[in-house]
Parts: structure tokens; sequence; C-alpha cells
């Protein structure tokens, strides 16, 4: 085999590869946590919560909901700029005080407060 051919290969191999990886990683959901366990892990450990939304803030950059479950509370943060979420000051209409949800997002701490970062908000 001549350079030319091997490249391609080579190339062509790593678009696979990668390829696999994506889908791989698009398969893999977290397990779900309970809100006490969370305050042991890792910051920027990526998990998923179920719960019932007690309150809600929103300001004009991000909206802020208190989640609980059967073992304690945790504040969720969603950016403005998470797609499909926040929508210049306006929430889903599912989303209100007694809602029932599922949140996956990263472990963040404000303030010495464990939070999770949004990714996703779905009705449960």
């Amino acid at each position: 085999m001549n350079e030319k051919h091997l490249f391609k290969l080579a190339i062509i191999c790593s678009l696979i590869g990668l390829a696999g990886v994506v889908a791989a990683s698009l398969m893999i959901e977290p397990d779900i946590s309970s809100i006490a366990s969370l305050s042991g892990m890792k910051e920027g450990a990526y998990v998923k919560i179920t719960g019932s939304v007690i309150n809600i803030r929103q300001t004009e950059k991000a909206a802020f909901l208190d989640v609980g479950d059967e073992t304690g509370q945790i504040i969720i943060v969603a950016f403005a700029d998470n797609s499909g979420f926040v929508k210049k000051d306006a929430l889903p209409p599912f989303l209100d005080k007694g809602s029932n949800v599922s949140v996956e997002g990263k472990i963040s701490s404000y303030n010495g407060k464990t939070e999770i970062l949004a990714d996703l908000i779905a009705k449960q």
C-alpha cells in the first residue's frame, strides 16, 4: 500500500470510530440519584434526579427551581441559553409548583451549596 491509501484508510477508520463514540454516548443515560446522595459527588459529575418542583424563581438570564424528593431538596439552575428550556422569560407550560420533573445536568457548588446546572428538564 502506498501512503495515500494508508492515509485514506486511517481517515475512514477514525471517522467510523468517532461515529461509534458519539452513538454510544447518546445511548448512555445516567442512573437516577437521590438528592441526598448528590452532596458527596464531585463537582462536574453528570447526574439525573427526579422530584417535585417546590418553588420557581426566574430572572432575565436564568430560572431557579427548588426540587425535592423524599431525601432532600436542591436548587436547579437553567440558564436562558439552554436549548428547549428557558425562552425569554417564559417557562414551559408544564412547569409549575408541584410538577413532577426529571432533571439531568452537572453538579455545581455556589456559596457552599450543591446545585445542578440543568441540561434537560422534562415532565415526569
